[in-house]
């Protein structure tokens, strides 16, 4: 008899976590996975941020329901709302875009059908005491090579560096299609192909986000790189000069020199134009692959663009961008829905005060 039971027992132990996994799988058909966009440090209190949620149906059946996130304050719980169509076997990527109020408590993250809730998640809020890059492109040896960047002596903390997701099957990039939730970044570096690929939505909500003092600084792969038809629509036409950069801001190597028409600035590194509050920068190098992306002169570049000492109303607005996150009032978010400056109901429409491309503060300069 004992040795009965004790048979018994070791079936039960070695099937224990088969019949525990069959029991969560009917518990819950569908899994969820969330986080910010750009990476962990993306999530800050008292701005508006993108969250990459991704559910996975497990079940044999299609299933209609919603992606739920709620955003728990000290005050209040706001749910933010997507609808979401999920068929068998399958999984769906969406970006939600929501405001974290100053006074955050947790946000969860979870599909709702029916009335019941399936697999919820918690995102943690990050805060990032350095300045924030994100990399659109070969992003994991630049962010490997800006490991530790110190901008200042004055702020001794490291930029935080995150990264551009790519959709597993064709490759383009995943971005925000709202403008505020590119406001807790300080300069987006970019490969100037994967940029190309920028299009619709999200390539407007990241012209707004220049505007409003947004800083890009792209990367060539090649000359032929400014013959693309958006680039140019952005920053005019560039050229190819004559003869080639060098200085402590350009790596090593034969990079062509680069020239343009006002406003177009010529730098010591290729060029500048200023586009409304914002600055993009090209630079005749290709700093997101190797072996530039590791050369001490890329890293000298980015952090003198992170420098820059930044006039309100002149480099940027006196309202920031995403001011007004704890005042969201709108509940449902869709990516097809489009909006300008705008983080909930209240809108942070920029008002120039000063001038916004003055002579004397119309580049950059870097020499």
């Amino acid at each position: 008899m004992a040795r009965v039971a004790w048979i018994f027992a070791a079936l039960v132990t070695a099937f224990s976590p088969a019949l525990a996994k069959g029991q969560h799988d009917r518990r819950s058909p569908v899994h969820v996975t969330a986080r910010p966009l750009f990476g962990d440090g993306f999530l800050v209190p008292g701005e508006c941020t993108a969250l990459l949620v991704r559910a996975e149906n497990r079940s044999t059946r299609a299933l209609h329901g919603q992606i739920v996130a709620r955003i728990e304050s000290w005050e209040r719980v706001t749910p933010h709302i997507l609808p979401l169509d999920l068929p068998p076997r399958s999984s769906r990527s969406a970006v939600m875009s929501v405001a974290v109020p100053s006074s955050l408590n947790r946000i969860t993250v979870a599909f709702e059908m029916d009335g019941q809730t399936m697999d919820p998640q918690t995102v943690s809020a990050g805060i990032s005491l350095g300045q924030t890059v994100v990399v659109l492109g070969d992003a994991m040896q630049l962010r490997g090579a800006l490991a530790g960047l110190q901008v200042t002596t004055a702020n001794p903390n490291d930029a935080h560096v995150g990264i551009v997701p790519m959709e597993p099957a064709s490759g383009d990039p995943i971005l925000p299609r709202q403008s505020v939730d590119w406001a807790s970044v300080d300069l987006l570096l970019a490969s100037a192909p994967t940029l190309a690929r920028v299009t619709g939505p999200e390539r407007d909500a990241l012209l707004n986000w220049l505007h409003a003092g947004g800083r890009l600084l792209i990367f060539l792969r090649s000359p032929a790189d400014l013959r693309d038809a958006s680039l140019r629509s952005l920053v005019g036409e560039v050229r190819v000069g004559e003869g080639v950069v060098t200085g402590p801001l350009v790596p090593p190597g034969a990079h062509v020199a680069l020239n343009g028409d006002p406003p177009i600035f010529v730098e010591s590194f290729g060029v500048s134009v200023r586009v409304g509050f914002g600055h993009v920068f090209i630079a005749s190098f290709d700093g997101t692959a190797s072996p530039s992306a590791f050369a001490p002169e890329t890293r000298e570049l980015i952090r003198a663009i992170l420098g820059q000492t930044l006039v309100p109303g002149i480099d940027v607005p006196i309202n920031a961008l995403g001011v007004g996150a704890e005042s969201a009032g709108e509940t449902v978010f869709h990516p097809p829905i489009r909006r300008f400056l705008t983080c909930g109901l209240r809108s942070t429409r920029t008002k120039a005060i000063g001038p916004v491309s003055s002579p004397w503060r119309s580049c950059c300069c870097f020499m």
